[in-house]
């Protein structure tokens, strides 16, 4: 199933809400992983399951790391270059969070190898099961603190600050980057 992000209908004001909106689709992603894991573990995964967890596991592969990519290249330059000291203030904060991407990266591809084993033996060990349920922990207290972090500040703060050029420039950059991966995926 994949997913689409519709860039062609959103106005110049409704761009950063695109933001927002991979932020739920983060945590609808990461429910699934969660919601399986509990209800599942011990058991094997049935085709609907296996499906879900594919699914979720590819978006965090591919579409996650384009995301951090609109924030870190996109985003968080125009939002600094505005000179403004409340911006470079909640940006700080934010650095802390940014550091811990490395992190995220290599607590989802151990998620990932997880339900892999899963899906491929069609069980996990007590102590497997143990620690895909903490590494999912883990992760949705990471998101929880990251997506509160930049929905409460830092994209009320990037609307106040930034022109509407530069928020169409970040939506044109958002696109491209989708559009890229479009035109690799249709040529392949």
């Amino acid at each position: 199933m994949p997913v689409k992000i519709g860039f062609k209908h959103h106005k110049i004001g409704e761009s950063l809400t695109l933001l927002s909106d991979c932020h739920r689709r983060i945590e609808r992603f990461l429910y699934v992983l969660i919601a399986v894991s509990r209800q599942c573990l011990g058991t094997e995964l049935n085709h609907e399951q296996q499906r879900a967890v594919e699914t979720a596991l590819q978006y965090f592969r591919e579409a996650a790391p384009r995301h951090e990519l609109d924030e870190e290249e996109s985003l968080f330059p125009r939002m600094r270059a505005s000179g403004s000291p409340l911006v470079e203030r909640v940006l700080n904060r934010l650095e802390t969070l940014e550091e811990e991407h490395p992190i995220l990266d290599l607590n989802h591809r151990e998620i990932e190898s997880f339900f892999k084993l899963w899906i491929l033996r069609g069980w996990l060990s007590e102590h497997e099961g143990h620690h895909l349920r903490a590494a999912l922990s883990k992760l949705s207290r990471m998101y929880h603190k990251h997506i509160h972090l930049e929905e409460t500040e830092v994209f009320p703060l990037a609307m106040e600050v930034l022109k509407p050029f530069e928020i169409e420039s970040i939506r044109h950059e958002m696109a491209a980057r989708r559009d890229m991966v479009r035109d690799a995926m249709s040529h392949s």
